[in-house]
């Protein structure tokens, strides 16, 4: 959401900072949106069916005469308008809560979009952490758990490789007691060579 800037008279232009409360309810501006919306759409074709049938109803039995009178037409006539307008206030308390509530679900997708970047860098220290109420607490678990495994996998094969590390080092310093001074400094450099290579994945 862009910051507001607020003018004061003789005075550099202040960036005012949006409410606390609205940015954690809306995380993800465009699925929020989309989703509320298309709640708001299905529910907008049901209720101008419904105030549709009741108008054509209306018509019906005052043309079949079922019910005559120009007050008993107009409290069928008022009734259907009393749905017509209840139904519009119910569509935009429906949009609201529906934008409200979907942060339960645009949080969770927020923290992983933000958990993949961070791997995608080589970042395999995080984890998801989610609200007590977020959806996709399973999910987020189940990540959180392959993450913490790929870890101990890593940190394993990293030992082993120092492992060989050190094979080579002495197998290095037996070269070099064999006479075979040339192939040990090879070793030795492309050992060094492999400890000098920074990590690529932080774990």
């Amino acid at each position: 959401m862009a910051d507001e800037l607020i003018v004061a008279h003789g005075s550099a232009p202040e960036t005012k900072r949006p409410s606390r409360w609205l940015s954690q309810r809306i995380i993800k501006t465009h699925f929020q949106l989309k989703f509320s919306f298309m709640i708001f759409f299905f529910l907008s074709v049901a209720m101008a069916l419904i105030w549709l049938e009741g108008h054509f109803a209306v018509k019906h039995m005052v043309a079949t005469g079922m019910v005559s009178g120009g007050d008993a037409i107009a409290q069928l006539e008022l009734l259907n308008s009393l749905i017509g307008k209840t139904s519009i206030l119910a569509l935009a308390i429906t949009f609201g809560l529906a934008l409200f509530f979907s942060h339960y679900i645009a949080g969770p997708i927020y923290r992983f979009e933000k958990t993949l970047e961070a791997m995608k860098d080589g970042d395999l220290t995080i984890h998801v952490r989610l609200r007590k109420k977020d959806e996709l607490q399973e999910v987020a678990d189940l990540f959180n758990q392959a993450l913490a495994s790929l870890r101990v996998k890593l940190k394993n094969e990293r030992d082993s490789v120092e492992k060989s590390m050190v094979k080579a080092a002495a197998l290095s310093a037996n070269l070099s007691r064999a006479g075979r001074t040339a192939e040990a400094k090879e070793l030795d450099q492309l050992c060094n060579d492999i400890r000098n290579t920074p990590p690529q994945i932080h774990i």
